[in-house]
């Protein structure tokens, strides 16, 4: 099957093998004169970016002497560590847990499941019934299981991210110092080791399980495994919305790919797909279709409600890191003022006027960049995020499960990397004391909670900027 076009996005120092046919580049299009695929020249690519400064040889010594299960063990023994504290704290501080707020939903969910109930008893369950399913054990056995399960699936999104970067290079990186950098263990150790992933995990947040589909359908795709990527796809939209947002690069890619017959396009509904985009599509409609078929058959329509069509009408007028903070907050019940009064207007034009800039940035990065997948999902979810109308920390995982993909082609140097995270790590704990002070401080500072946000949406902007000015371009 075809393979999705992306340049080449890491490299291996002597002594550590790397698997060179999982190549994620398309195979070449027969010529004119009707030369085979095989004959073909493949099209030039950059080689990955040169590390220009010599403050990065630290990090390439670094990663020629960690092994990968080292790594592993250590980042497991971390969640384990941390899981054990945060039994402890939820019982030392009742009042400000460790624990997650939506674990308790799952398990709540879970409770219902287990007496024969809906999960949608519970009123603040909005998730797939899958995963409360998978929370079963902290009902039927101990309430920490389920943490258990989600730090299995953030060290399964470190596997992946292994994979992808060691198999997707056929040169060694080396830094201006001419250090070999082996770019697996640096990569991976971005995502094991980011105090923000491991708290998501260690506190009850399932975030890294969607992560773990979304990097499945790379791998995937990048093993020429088409079908296959197409039904993991599906179900990582399930999971959670967002990655929709994924299938306009990958159907574009998948198009500019070579399927081994040739290439040959098939015309469906006048449109006109070559067999790799109609198996991608299908398998991921098929398995979409499956489990909300699934779904609505045992909960009906609260299933239907509280699993997708919910997320188009929330509105969070507290935790919220959104530009539109303010105007949400101001729209906040609009059902109170009734149908087609001044608020009700406001807040219908408020979800549109949200929706257009952040669906025109979407669909523009999708087109622009789609012969580089890592790279054209990384940037479109950065945008989605930083556009959307309700905005959450657990979001940013979307963004860093992706991120360390496209480190090896970026040519930032050390301090301006170091700058770029300690700037936005600085935009969010602006927010975060403010946010503070209006949640547990009864506070009606949502002024200055807004502008905080604000604040923090041009952090995100300059980053995005930062990146996609870094990043070497196939």
């Amino acid at each position: 099957m075809a393979a999705p076009l992306t340049p080449e996005v890491g490299g291996t120092p002597s002594g550590h093998t790397t698997d060179t046919s999982a190549d994620m580049r398309p195979r070449p299009r027969p010529s004119a004169s009707g030369a085979s695929s095989g004959e073909a020249r493949a099209p030039s690519l950059p080689e990955p970016a040169r590390l220009h400064t010599t403050e990065w040889d630290w990090v390439a010594r670094i990663s020629r002497r960690t092994s990968k299960g080292g790594i592993f063990w250590v980042a497991a023994g971390l969640r384990l560590v941390l899981l054990m504290y945060g039994v402890w704290h939820d019982a030392k501080f009742v009042t400000l847990p460790y624990t997650d707020i939506d674990y308790a939903v799952f398990t709540r969910g879970a409770e219902h499941i287990v007496a024969g109930e809906s999960p949608y008893l519970c009123d603040t369950y909005r998730y797939p019934p899958i995963l409360a399913m998978l929370m079963v054990p902290n009902v039927t056995a101990h309430p920490v299981c389920g943490k258990l399960l989600f730090c299995l699936a953030d060290l399964g999104v470190g596997l992946l991210i292994w994979a992808l970067i060691e198999h997707g290079s056929k040169h060694p990186h080396t830094t201006a110092g001419g250090s070999p950098c082996y770019w697996p263990a640096v990569c991976t150790s971005l995502w094991l080791f980011n105090p923000l992933t491991v708290a998501i995990s260690t506190r009850g947040n399932a975030e890294a399980v969607v992560a773990l589909t979304v990097l499945a359908t790379l791998r995937l795709l990048q093993l020429q495994r088409v079908a296959a990527a197409g039904l993991v796809y599906g179900l990582a939209v399930h999971l959670k919305l967002y990655p929709v947002i994924y299938a306009l690069p990958t159907l574009i890619n998948l198009g500019q790919a070579q399927w081994p017959s040739g290439g040959s396009a098939i015309g469906l509904f006048g449109i006109r797909l070559c067999r790799a985009q109609l198996v991608f599509a299908l398998g991921a409609a098929c398995s979409l279709a499956v489990a909300t078929s699934l779904g609505y058959v045992a909960y009906g329509w609260p299933f239907l409600w509280q699993t997708y069509l919910f997320h188009f009408v929330r509105a969070d007028h507290r935790h919220n890191f959104s530009p539109y903070f303010y105007a949400v907050y101001l729209t906040a019940d609009p059902t109170a003022a009734g149908v087609g009064s001044t608020v009700h207007i406001a807040a219908r034009l408020l979800g549109i006027a949200a929706l257009v800039p952040q669906a025109a940035m979407v669909v523009y990065i999708g087109t622009r960049f789609a012969h580089d997948l890592p790279f054209a999902w990384l940037l479109q979810t950065m945008v989605f995020v930083m556009l959307n109308k309700v905005c959450t920390s657990q979001y940013f995982v979307w963004v860093l499960c992706l991120l360390p993909l496209i480190v090896p082609r970026s040519s930032l140097a050390l301090p301006r990397a170091v700058q770029l995270a300690g700037v936005w790590t600085a935009g969010q704990a602006l927010w975060l004391q403010a946010a503070y002070r209006l949640e547990s401080g009864g506070e009606g500072n949502y002024e200055e909670v807004w502008g905080c946000g604000l604040v923090l949406l041009g952090c995100h902007a300059w980053c995005v900027r930062a990146i996609a000015a870094s990043h070497s371009i196939g």
